[in-house]
């Protein structure tokens, strides 16, 4: 029985220490499988990180130009609005300057309309002005000038 005991014996020692040696190996092979997650997870990491870094450069990139556009957006807009500005004060200044021009031609038609002669006679006539005079000129007729009793001039056409 010795034998059987001491082949007992031997099983069992030869079983802890393949235990031991499979419990070895099985820490061996998670220490290098835990240092290979690690590597690959330092690797993941700086890829994400690098990713993320040109992400925000690109982002950077299109703000710096939507910035850029933004600018000359309302560059354009107020060269735009000062442009409006100066035509709408123009048009007043011809709006008003036309206005003045016709009152004074209904001045002028109501005068005629008070004057004697036919129209037909004043039709003849293109009466101009300038700052400081009026000019009544003839059409397609000579016409002679004299001078008449009152210190003024007399206009003469032919019929």
């Amino acid at each position: 029985m010795q034998t059987l005991s001491d082949l007992a014996k031997t099983i069992q020692q030869k079983t802890s220490e393949r235990a031991e040696n499979t419990e070895q190996i099985v820490q061996n092979e998670l220490q290098k499988l835990e240092q290979f997650l690690q590597q690959r997870l330092r690797e993941s990491e700086h890829s994400i990180a690098n990713s993320i870094i040109n992400h925000q450069k690109s982002l950077q990139a299109k703000l710096n130009t939507a910035l850029a556009f933004k600018n000359w957006l309302m560059i354009t807009i107020g060269v735009l609005l000062a442009i409006v500005l100066a035509l709408g004060g123009m048009a007043m200044y011809f709006y008003s300057s036309l206005k003045d021009s016709r009152a004074e031609q209904a001045e002028i038609l109501a005068t005629i309309e008070q004057m004697p002669l036919p129209p037909k006679v004043l039709n003849r006539f293109n009466i101009q002005q300038d700052d400081k005079y009026y000019y009544l000129a003839t059409k397609n007729k000579k016409a002679e000038v004299f001078a008449n009793k009152n210190g003024g001039h007399t206009i003469k056409i032919p019929k």
